[in-house]
């Protein structure tokens, strides 16, 4: 398997992680200022500690003042005498002001009543010297030490304490909280991701199916949108490869018809003994013989390299390398045009200190590409404007090393600019009509450009309507050594 030959336009995935990291810190967030909500609310939905701890020994005082006649007397704890009615009080202090409070005698030493079993710890010796001095002394847990007094007397001690909620209850409804949340972020990421990822899987799978028109309809900014891209892209590029592959069917077999038929006629016509015919066509048939034999050459040479090319493994195709001159090159191609076409005005152009340079390439390969884009540019000119070819040498750059720059520019009837992308690929003709002057089936430039960029060269192509067409070759300089001739 074939590694990406490059790395995905977005980098690393910041944008979608930014996402997922918003919606978690947002959902962080909401359920924190939920449960601090609730807790405010629950809170504020009880009396402040102060009041009451005040309520509850105001309670305290009010029985404790009572006559000893008027109280109802029972057995307290540790000894004491606590009546049935401060034990209810006490019950109902803890029921309702949600506050415990143990009861002592004034000195500290015993114990009165409590509602909360063990009692709330008695008063040390220092918390009663600084309740004596008028202080308020507070222990920890919001525990608070009060003294019970009435008409100037100290009638006990109290300690008091306010009950915590307990943590069933507040698990009982932050918890259902909580989930729902976590819930509503569950949905936002199946939004995010789920759906738009759904749609990407229906058109993969609707693709499959040979809907070669399904696209996924996805625009976003970020690694999501950037794979929908490009599945939509694929799927353009296979579309398109598969309407090209149809094309080239309907090209050979239109290129094959009218060879094949014009032999076929010089056969029939030897069968029947015309002699003198059947000689006179036998140009045309080695002409004809020779068209197909080139088409089937072509297509062969370019699914080779465009097979290499698939593969992403350009230098796979075998070259037949050697040191040839690039300016005998140039003109052995600008000859057999010459010859091939005596009406057409073929220049060359060979910049002085051009002639000994030499290229290290397959030289039947690259004359063979230099051709093509001749043949094109004869194709689409009109007959008496010229085709001009150049070398000349340039500079590498960045320090690279030297390169050899062949141009062929024409005067002819020039590529419309929608179709400039689309010249370079196989079975792509930018003139679809089909005639013997221009026949074709769009493997020229394919196939010229597989060979330049297996030699480690490039070619580019700039065109205007009713101006003309330049292709620049590039390919690179080699060493000074014996030169090799291209046949």
């Amino acid at each position: 398997m074939v590694p990406p030959t490059s790395e995905p336009r977005s980098g690393y995935p910041r944008r979608l992680l930014l996402r997922l990291y918003a919606i978690g810190i947002l959902t962080m967030l909401a359920v924190g200022a939920t449960m601090v909500a609730t807790r405010v609310f629950r809170d504020r939905s009880r009396r402040p500690l102060a009041t009451r701890t005040a309520f509850g020994v105001a309670g305290t005082v009010e029985y404790l003042a009572r006559p000893p006649a008027a109280r109802s007397v029972g057995a307290g704890p540790a000894g004491a005498h606590a009546g049935p009615d401060l034990e209810a009080y006490l019950a109902r202090l803890r029921r309702d002001a949600e506050i415990w409070l143990s009861v002592y005698t004034p000195d500290g030493q015993r114990l009165v009543a409590s509602n909360l079993e063990p009692p709330l710890p008695a008063p040390t010796v220092d918390e009663l010297r600084r309740v004596e001095q008028g202080a308020s002394v507070t222990r920890p847990a919001t525990t608070v030490v009060v003294p019970f007094v009435h008409d100037g007397a100290r009638l006990g001690i109290g300690v008091a304490r306010p009950i915590p909620p307990p943590h069933r209850r507040e698990l009982a409804v932050d918890v259902p909280i909580a989930l729902a949340w976590i819930g509503l972020a569950a949905y936002l990421l199946s939004r995010t991701l789920g759906r738009p990822l759904a749609r990407i899987a229906a058109a993969a799978r609707a693709f499959g199916r040979g809907q070669m028109s399904v696209r996924t309809g996805v625009h976003r900014r970020d690694e999501i949108g950037e794979v929908a891209r490009a599945f939509d892209e694929m799927s353009e590029r296979i579309a398109k490869l598969l309407t090209a592959q149809c094309e080239l069917l309907a090209s050979v077999s239109h290129e094959l018809r009218t060879p094949l038929s014009r032999i076929r006629v010089a056969i029939d016509l030897a069968e029947e003994g015309d002699a003198t015919t059947a000689r006179a066509s036998l140009l045309d048939v080695t002409e004809d013989l020779t068209e197909i034999e080139t088409l089937i050459k072509d297509i062969f040479s370019a699914a080779r390299l465009e097979m290499a090319a698939l593969g992403g493994q350009p230098e796979a195709v075998p070259l037949n390398r050697s040191d040839v001159s690039v300016s005998a090159l140039a003109e052995k191609a600008v000859t057999r045009l010459r010859g091939q076409f005596p009406s057409r005005p073929f220049l060359l152009g060979v910049e002085p200190g051009c002639a000994s340079g030499q290229i290290h390439v397959d030289g039947m390969l690259v004359r063979r590409a230099l051709e093509n884009v001749l043949e094109n540019a004869q194709k689409y000119s009109p007959s008496d404007r010229p085709v001009q070819t150049t070398v000349r040498r340039s500079r590498g750059p960045d320090g690279a090393p030297d390169v050899y720059v062949i141009q062929v520019i024409d005067q002819g009837f020039g590529i419309r600019t929608e179709d400039l992308p689309r010249v370079f690929s196989p079975f792509f003709r930018a003139d679809r009509s089909r005639t013997r002057a221009t026949g074709g089936v769009g493997l020229g430039l394919a196939l010229a450009k597989r060979v330049i960029e297996a030699h480690g060269g490039t070619i580019e192509l700039a065109s205007e309507v009713d101006r003309g067409t330049t292709v620049t070759f590039t390919l690179p300089a080699s060493a000074p050594g014996p030169l090799a001739t291209s046949d």
